[in-house]
């Protein structure tokens, strides 16, 4: 069971109402909504920006208490009283922290916070120690013919695709293929495969997104379950909803190519 720290601050309400400022659970760190206080308790009741500018700072000082920085935040939440007016100066203010962080962000008007001078509450979500940022490529979906994926399949040393399954393919902004997934219809369900991705675009959530993108569809078409096999990949498929099974069902076992069949089995509820 992984480890559980928190750490709490000067609000008085965090008795009363049973909180911490900030809860680490393994690498996995929260921190509670967040509105602009200063050492005291006392309120800071400048503009937006000004506001935000604390609330950030109060922030960080919550992740590192834990051992965390802005650099591992994935995820914030930003809630204001007035977005048409303030959500610019709320939004640089953001951004003068995570500006080159990028993490996922949702940010939405509400009627009141718990303190009527208060403009911004934030909170965030971070996770220590997870790989380099990178930034994802774009790219497109497209469906395309088997045949299509074999340069990316041959190189990576994987089967050809099935000639009778589906192939969807990420395509870059000069249309070049530099992923796809294979899938093949079997009593209703699907099984993955293969999926490969180019080098150089490895690591990118090109395969990820390829993977989710096919299901997604597979799921429209009335498939109840997706199935897979790996041999060095358990960990990519796990964060995509995949869990280990026993024996495979033998009509998806049966179409297994060979050098597949003592790979590690998975499956996902779609």
């Amino acid at each position: 069971m992984s480890e559980r720290w928190r750490a709490g601050s000067s609000a008085r309400w965090e008795s009363i109402v049973g909180y911490s400022r900030v809860v680490r659970v393994g690498p996995q760190v929260t921190v509670t909504g967040t509105i602009a206080l200063d050492d005291d308790g006392n309120p800071v009741k400048g503009g937006a920006a000004m506001q935000t500018r604390r609330v950030m700072l109060l922030l960080e000082r919550a992740l590192r208490r834990v051992g965390a920085t802005p650099e591992d935040v994935v995820r914030t939440r930003i809630f204001v009283t007035d977005i048409a007016n303030d959500w610019e100066a709320i939004g640089r203010a953001h951004g003068e922290v995570f500006g080159a962080i990028r993490p996922a962000t949702t940010m939405v008007e509400v009627s009141a916070l718990i303190e009527p001078w208060a403009r911004v509450e934030i909170e965030v979500d971070a996770l220590i120690g997870g790989s380099p940022v990178r930034e994802a490529p774009a790219v497109s979906i497209h469906r395309a013919d088997p045949a299509a994926l074999w340069p990316l399949l041959e190189a990576a040393g994987l089967p050809p695709a099935d000639p009778e399954g589906l192939v969807w393919v990420a395509k870059d902004m000069e249309g070049a293929i530099i992923g796809g997934v294979s899938l093949v219809w079997i009593a209703g369900d699907v099984l993955v495969r293969s999926v490969v991705v180019a080098d150089a675009h490895r690591r990118s959530g090109v395969g990820a997104l390829l993977v989710d993108a096919a299901l997604v569809r597979a799921r429209g078409d009335g498939a109840a379950h997706a199935y897979l096999v790996t041999e060095n990949a358990e960990g990519f498929f796990a964060t995509l909803g995949f869990g280990r099974m026993g024996a495979l069902p033998e009509p998806v076992r049966a179409r297994l190519p060979e050098m597949c069949r003592s790979a590690t089995s998975m499956s996902r509820s779609m």
